[in-house]
């Protein structure tokens, strides 16, 4: 009986196994079913096979020697064949628009079919890689107005630079290679304090006004930069956060060769702020020697020696005058009093207080030894690298910083400063005030940039605000000869093309706008002459007035 019982209930439970299987199986079945992938269609089908070939033939055409270089040279002459009429323009160059000169009788018919063969070849060349150039940056129509303040020519507005990676970061600082002339860079930075952003550099060439040659981003914005007059691939860069770094721009390596960090607890290091200048100069001990100068608001100016790292050593510390220190601290107390009802109690002055905040310079082209300081108090004082703890002299330039000081290239002994006051100053080396200032009425921007024309002596630009404008002494000293504005933008950067009469302009939103100089262009006499036309305007529009 007992056994009989064991039995059936084994039985019951195999039963109940078996039906737990079989229900399971069910289930999974139709989950499958339930899951199962719909039939693909005709044309999905088709769309994932033509995707595998494009695949297997991109990876074929990356396994190609020296694929890369090659492309690269299409791309130049994609380049030169679609931007031809503008490079044309800036470069002053007239594009032949009739006809070939009239070939011999015998050689017509066969002239002409060669001419239609290579006319057929490369449009077929260029309708293929058309999509090339449809995908890349588009030159950007400007939305600007311009209005001719003198009644003269104006520069033209060519092409704009605008790549889609800077992420419209501000244009901070540009530089044109002087070993490749063609070859511009151009730093972004979001150039404020308790903002934390990135930088990037990116590389243009003339040969191609569409899209950038290279860039990279950096740790932070990038507010100062210099290439190398005797290594022409080295590229000195000066961040916001005051450090200095090298650049191989030949390897293309985003890693630099050499970087030196901003100062530490332990004092070591770069620069304690924001690097605001940065240029290679002539060291004046051997013909071809240069070096790396960098000034900041912490108050100093450094040369920086490259051997297999980068080490500053002090040219100047800019120290504020007694005096205005005296104010400054009198002002300070008063202050305090005012808001706490008791005098406040004396402290000891710090270093970096006795410091005033360097923001630009510029060594004189005739003496390699001498430069030019503008500081954050208006002040800009002439130094030397042979004295290091006294100025030269000091010229009460501006009532606010000073942004940018130039050195005229004709003339030495005449230099410009641009400050945030809202006026532009020209100074006689030595003379203790100003002979010019040149101010445009109704005009209420800072001046962000100044720059002399490399081929006319008497021709600046200035970058006010959203205006650019194009000064002629020449012609006048009271309003500017061209203004061009820009509305929405403000205008960060200016320089002129070395090689070239072309004068580029940066702004806030990223882009690099090329204007063409060919209305004022002038065939460059010796710098003798461009010399003494510009003392005979001086002695004539400023002397005199």
């Amino acid at each position: 009986m007992e056994s009989a019982l064991m039995e059936q209930d084994s039985y019951a439970a195999g039963a109940g196994h078996e039906s737990r299987l079989h229900q399971t199986d069910r289930v999974s079945r139709a989950g499958y079913r339930q899951h199962s992938p719909s039939p693909v269609s005709a044309a999905e089908a088709a769309a994932e096979a033509a995707r595998r070939v494009k695949a297997e033939q991109q990876r074929a055409v990356a396994r190609l020697p020296n694929i890369q270089s090659h492309l690269r040279s299409v791309e130049k002459l994609v380049a030169q064949n679609a931007y031809q009429a503008e490079v044309a323009q800036c470069m002053h160059v007239k594009l032949c628009t009739g006809t070939c000169a009239e070939a011999p009788a015998g050689d017509s018919n066969r002239a002409g079919d060669k001419c239609q063969g290579q006319l057929d070849r490369l449009a077929s060349i260029q309708q293929s890689i058309s999509l090339v150039i449809e995908d890349s940056t588009q030159v950007t129509a400007l939305a600007s107005s311009s209005k001719a303040a003198g009644g003269g020519a104006e520069p033209q507005a060519v092409w704009q630079w605008k790549c889609e990676s800077t992420e419209e970061l501000p244009v901070s600082c540009m530089s044109w290679n002087k070993v490749d002339t063609n070859l511009l860079a151009v730093g972004f930075g979001q150039l404020e304090y308790l903002v934390a952003a990135k930088g990037m550099i990116a590389f243009y060439s003339l040969r191609n006004p569409g899209n950038p040659i290279w860039h990279f981003s950096t740790p932070c914005g990038v507010s100062a930069l210099d290439f190398s007059g005797k290594a022409g691939s080295l590229l000195a860069v000066g961040m916001f956060d005051g450090s200095v770094a090298l650049y191989d721009v030949r390897a293309r390596s985003v890693v630099p060769i050499a970087r030196v960090a901003p100062v530490g607890p332990d004092g070591s290091g770069g620069h304690a702020e924001p690097v605001w200048a940065l240029r290679y100069v002539s060291s004046g001990n051997n013909e071809g020697d240069e070096m790396l100068v960098s000034t900041s608001t912490d108050g100093r100016v450094l040369a920086w020696k490259h051997t297999q790292s980068l080490e500053p050593y002090e040219l100047m510390r800019l120290k504020r005058p007694v005096a205005q220190r005296r104010v400054a601290a009198g002002a300070a107390a008063e202050q305090a009093k005012k808001e706490t009802g008791q005098g406040a109690a004396v402290h000891t002055e710090g270093l970096l207080g006795r410091l005033a905040g360097g923001t630009c310079f510029d060594f004189s082209p005739a003496d390699s030894r001498t430069y030019l300081v503008g500081t954050e108090e208006g002040l800009v004082h002439k130094c030397s690298t042979v004295f290091t703890e006294q100025f030269i002299q000091t010229y009460p330039a501006h009532s606010a910083p000073v942004y940018q000081v130039r050195w005229s290239p004709f003339r030495p002994s005449c230099f410009l400063t641009a400050s945030a006051d809202w006026t532009l100053r020209l100074w006689a080396d030595g003379q203790p005030t100003s002979l010019w200032t040149f101010q445009v009425a109704n005009a209420k921007n800072e001046i962000n940039a100044v720059e002399w024309c490399p081929y006319n002596s008497t021709v600046f630009a200035a970058a006010a605000g959203n205006t650019l404008q194009l000064w002629d002494l020449e012609h006048s000293v009271l309003r500017p000869k061209a203004s061009i504005t820009r509305y929405g933008v403000r205008l960060t950067s200016l320089c002129f093309c070395p090689e070239a009469p072309m004068l580029l302009c940066g702004a806030d939103d990223g882009t690099t706008t090329a204007y063409s100089m060919a209305a004022i262009y002038k065939q460059q006499a010796s710098a003798a002459q461009e010399a003494e036309r510009l003392d005979a305007v001086l002695q004539t529009s400023v002397y005199h007035n």
